[in-house]
């Protein structure tokens, strides 16, 4: 069962003895959690620069009232004085916030050569993969970056990069589009300053709800009391937090930078085995599903075998990669995927279809003990609720011909098998691979004139 915290109404950080525990389901939390942008007037992204050890304590604040953040990661500054350890930042993409790059050691892009500007996004992106850490959105340290920046920040595989600032001055709009014009300078108001009140931060909210709604980008550094002039404390984080989250209640939600950014669900395809997914089966199923996702990743698959949503209670959640399990009997399988940014994948599904009764076969011409002369029908009748393959006829042990078609019949030269008594019988197999053999018919074949 997952549950949500729920934060006390008067603004500081609810007690984890005192807090309301709510159940709900996996797929209602992710409603909660995650609205789809279209529904959202206004869409608000908590954002937290440069990986500061003074971060770490709104963890709990954030899962108090159920908000996913950004945090943009400097991968060579982990675990040194002043920044977050490994294990710390771990614990943060657990609890479902975005990790996104900052380049290896918070360098100046526009300072350093191309060579250097690409070592510092690259590497440093291929370093928090290597920790681990799902990273899709790049943040410009200082905020410098030019078309060349740019264009190095594509070349390391982000699909967008955010710079700070472009919506402060008095005439600027007073939020950034969704989708960004331009997704490598996506705009924000001016970073948290220790001198801003909990007042101007409910200002860039209201004032881009008062005109149309949009992306607003909450851009966060220290969160300490008098640590230095880039820093808001916990207190007025909370309570801005308690004032934003009501705030559901006409369009305004919190999302990480992802979720915005990232519209397109996962796709999810279907494996079978011993045969394939569409043949019939005499036997159980191995079914594998895999899921890929081109923004956040992939959170998790879903199932049923009951022919039930699979978002719904009954609905299996599989983090594996396949997601691989067995079918025993026929069923319809229900799947679909759901994205770290919230996409849920329409619903799929897939019949399985195993088969274990043999079918029926019986030969209805001749009939036992007649007599035959020269060339003869044999004829047989067969059943089978998957359906027949093939019908064989056999006489003495010895395959005459086969039959893929009703009627099931071949023509036998009797002659060629001699004077006297012959055992003649049918064998039939079914789309699922059973088989069934029928009960034997004696003949008598006589002299040809």
């Amino acid at each position: 069962m997952t549950t949500l915290e729920v934060p006390s109404s008067r603004g500081e950080v609810p007690d984890r003895r005192t807090r309301s525990i709510l159940p709900l389901a996996p797929l209602v939390l992710l409603s909660l959690l995650a609205r789809t942008v279209e529904g959202a007037e206004t869409v608000v992204s908590l954002e937290f620069d440069d990986g500061r050890d003074s971060q770490y304590q709104v963890r709990d604040l954030l899962l108090s009232y159920g908000m996913r953040a950004t945090f943009f990661i400097n991968s060579n500054l982990l675990g040194r004085k002043g920044y977050m350890t490994l294990a710390q930042v771990h614990d943060l993409q657990s609890d479902g916030h975005e990790i996104g790059g900052h380049t290896l050691d918070h360098a100046n892009l526009a300072t350093v050569s191309v060579a250097e500007a690409q070592r510092q996004v690259c590497d440093d992106r291929a370093a928090l993969i290597a920790h681990g850490f799902r990273v899709m959105n790049f943040a410009y340290p200082y905020s410098a970056y030019n078309e060349t920046i740019k264009s190095i920040v594509a070349g390391c595989g982000y699909p967008t990069a955010r710079r700070v600032g472009d919506l402060s001055c008095a005439s600027c709009p007073r939020a950034e589009t969704i989708p960004p014009a331009d997704p490598y300078a996506i705009r924000t108001r001016e970073s948290v300053r220790d001198y801003m009140p909990l007042t101007t931060l409910q200002s860039w909210v209201t004032e881009a709800e008062a005109r149309g709604g949009g992306w607003v980008q909450i851009v966060m550094h220290e969160v300490c009391d008098g640590c230095g002039s880039y820093s808001n404390t916990l207190s007025t984080l909370a309570a801005f937090l308690d004032w934003l989250a009501p705030r559901a209640a006409i369009g305004t939600v919190v999302m990480p930078m992802w979720s915005v950014i990232d519209r397109a669900p996962p796709e999810t395809t279907v494996a079978c085995t011993p045969r394939g997914c569409s043949e019939w089966n005499n036997g159980p199923v191995t079914v594998s599903l895999s899921a890929a996702d081109h923004g956040s990743g992939v959170a998790e698959i879903r199932y049923t075998l009951d022919g039930t949503d699979p978002g719904g209670p009954t609905g299996v959640s599989c983090t594996a990669d396949p997601c691989s399990f067995t079918v025993s009997a026929a069923a319809t399988v229900k799947y679909g995927a759901r994205d770290l940014a919230g996409n849920v994948e329409a619903t799929k599904s897939q019949a399985i279809r195993i088969d274990t009764e043999p079918p029926k076969v019986a030969i209805t011409s001749p009939r036992n003990w007649s007599l035959v002369v020269g060339t003869t029908t044999v004829k047989a009748s067969a059943t089978d609720n998957a359906g027949i393959v093939a019908v064989s006829f056999f006489v003495d042990g010895r395959l005459i011909g086969a039959s893929t078609t009703a009627p099931y019949q071949v023509n036998w030269s009797s002659g060629k098998e001699g004077i006297g008594i012959h055992h003649l019988h049918a064998e039939a197999t079914d789309l699922a691979g059973n088989s069934a053999r029928s009960s034997t018919v004696d003949v008598v074949v006589g002299p040809s004139f």
